[in-house]
């Protein structure tokens, strides 16, 4: 035997405990081969019924040898593994005296190589850390040199404001007078337009009110006429009526001035 070559138990198929129902099996798969079945008779019923018996039979027999066997394999498989657990605890035995010292080993390798990375880390902590302070020292260098410039900076630009600044108040004043001179003109055309308008208006409310004076005594003039002609019509049925010309005259004016009762002139 070769070294680290295991011996391998030869397998066997558990299957072979059926072999027994073969035969059967076969025979029964010849009587029912392209067999067919008039059901719609009682006698083919029957037939049919005694056929899947002796089917029925036969799958009985083998449930119960499954049933046999596998208790018998359950029970050795127990075994099995209970022994297996013996001879397993033997070698690992040995395993574990010899597992022990290497594991010391590793833990010491493992120590060895966990200093070593955090010295690596260490080292490139502090290169790191000098690097970030040598940057911050430009840093603030270069920030002191610009707010240097920037204060520069301001003060030309302050200048530059100011002198902006003058220029636009110069500006500013100068626009100012402009638009106070032209706000007085306007000021002056709107005085005049203001007391044009105020004549003009005074002129048309002075028109309107005489024309609604003259509108009224045209309706009252009209009215009259109006009236007048009624009264002469009503004056004339009378006189044809009574033919006493002063009599009618008499009962028209005392009908206007509504001194007869229930007797109005309608217009």
């Amino acid at each position: 035997m070769n070294k680290g070559q295991e011996l391998v138990e030869a397998q066997t198929t558990e299957l072979q405990v059926f072999d027994e129902f073969e035969a059967r099996i076969v025979e029964l798969e010849k009587h029912i081969k392209d067999k067919s079945y008039d059901l719609a008779t009682e006698a083919g019923i029957d037939e049919c019924e005694a056929d899947k018996n002796l089917l029925r039979k036969v799958e009985i027999g083998i449930e119960k040898k499954r049933k046999s066997k596998g208790a018998s394999l359950l029970q050795a498989t127990k075994d099995l593994n209970a022994s297996a657990k013996v001879w397993h605890a033997r070698v690992h035995g040995m395993w574990e005296v010899l597992d022990k010292p290497l594991q010391v080993m590793r833990q010491i390798a493992l120590n060895a190589e966990i200093d070593a990375r955090e010295k690596e880390q260490a080292e490139l902590k502090a290169i790191e850390e000098k690097r970030e302070a040598n940057l911050k020292a430009r840093e603030a260098i270069m920030a002191a040199k610009e707010a240097e410039q920037a204060i520069k900076d301001n003060a030309a630009q302050a200048e530059r404001d100011a002198a902006k600044h003058k220029e636009e108040l110069e500006a500013a004043a100068l626009l100012a007078a402009e638009q106070a001179t032209r706000n007085a003109e306007l000021k002056a055309k709107y005085d005049a337009d203001v007391k044009a308008k105020e004549i003009a208006d005074k002129y048309a409310a002075q028109q309107a009110e005489q024309d609604a004076i003259d509108e009224a005594d045209r309706k009252r003039q009209a009215n009259g006429e109006h009236r007048k002609e009624f009264n002469n019509l009503a004056l004339d049925a009378i006189v044809a009526v009574t033919g006493d010309p002063a009599s009618s005259l008499r009962l028209v004016k005392a009908i206007i001035k509504g001194q007869i009762p229930n007797v109005t002139m309608l217009y």
